[in-house]
């Protein structure tokens, strides 16, 4: 359960910020709503300690292919098309390739609204969602080994693999059919995945200035009135992200700006899908 905002009590609202979230200081974050919203964006769900270490040291630890949770992805069938090439030398080859995914907005639900990525992929909504910039995010990943794009989704998709030919030069001609195509069942996450080939055992994404904001909804540390910004785990992560003047939302259904709202707890509470904030919140 989480502090529900209510649009219709503005002084109680106002009272309530002022009241209980006194032990943190305010700070001006770089990044405001109507950048927010005007910024194409990127989200990735993660639990709460993986997230808190991504905002640390501002780097995301690529994954494999192979262990990712798709059972079409890591256990394909593959076979080779002539006697040149082995199971074991494309086996090798695919080892070589790590991956990070991202949630892409469509127009209709927000990217971080997705009810089944936050139980999936943060903690049951424990966890957090980070959002990026995109445009800087990409910037980050111009190296020739980088593949990225969109995942398709397809109704029918088979995911067995045939290499034609030497395994790097058929996996680099044919990365949409290998690593952006899934099944429909997966639709749900839009996602948007990075790919790199490496010879290293671990690769990492270099996140400087890339991460807008950090989206949460609940803790596991929570207290029981049900007040999200008394958790210590908040006041640990907004604690956290100061130096980096990154703002903490905090996403809850059914609010004013419509059936969603992420809530800026430490400026007066401002909903951050509203357009006239100071008027709405302050006004009193």
């Amino acid at each position: 359960m989480s502090y529900k905002y209510n649009p219709r009590d503005h002084r109680k609202t106002y009272r309530w910020f002022r009241g209980n979230i006194r032990h943190l200081k305010s700070y001006k974050v770089q990044m405001t709503p109507e950048k927010f919203r005007d910024i194409e964006k990127l989200y990735h769900y993660t639990s709460f300690k993986n997230g808190m270490f991504i905002l640390q040291s501002q780097t995301m630890i690529m994954s494999k292919p192979i262990k990712m949770n798709d059972i079409n992805e890591n256990n394909r069938f593959i076979s080779c098309d002539n006697e040149k090439n082995d199971i074991g030398m494309v086996m090798n080859e695919m080892e070589r390739y790590f991956q990070s995914s991202f949630t892409r907005d469509d127009g209709k639900i927000p990217g971080f609204a997705i009810a089944a990525m936050w139980g999936h992929y943060a903690e049951n909504g424990k966890g957090m969602c980070l959002v990026f910039d995109k445009r800087k995010l990409l910037s980050r990943i111009k190296d020739e080994e980088f593949f990225k794009d969109k995942v398709t989704y397809e109704k029918d998709f088979d995911s067995s693999i045939c290499v034609e030919g030497n395994p790097k030069e058929y996996i680099q001609n044919n990365t949409k059919e290998v690593f952006f195509t899934k099944s429909d069942d997966w639709s749900y996450e839009r996602e948007f995945r990075v790919v790199r080939r490496s010879l290293s055992s671990s690769v990492e994404i270099d996140l400087t200035g890339c991460i807008i904001a950090v989206i949460v909804h609940d803790f596991v540390d929570t207290p029981s009135d049900g007040c999200v910004y008394n958790a210590p785990s908040y006041i640990n992560l907004v604690n956290r992200v100061r130096p980096l003047k990154i703002p903490v939302l905090v996403f809850s259904k059914d609010s004013i700006s419509g059936p969603y709202s992420i809530i800026e707890g430490e400026n007066g509470g401002r909903d951050w899908l509203i357009d006239d904030y100071e008027g709405l919140i302050l006004d009193i």
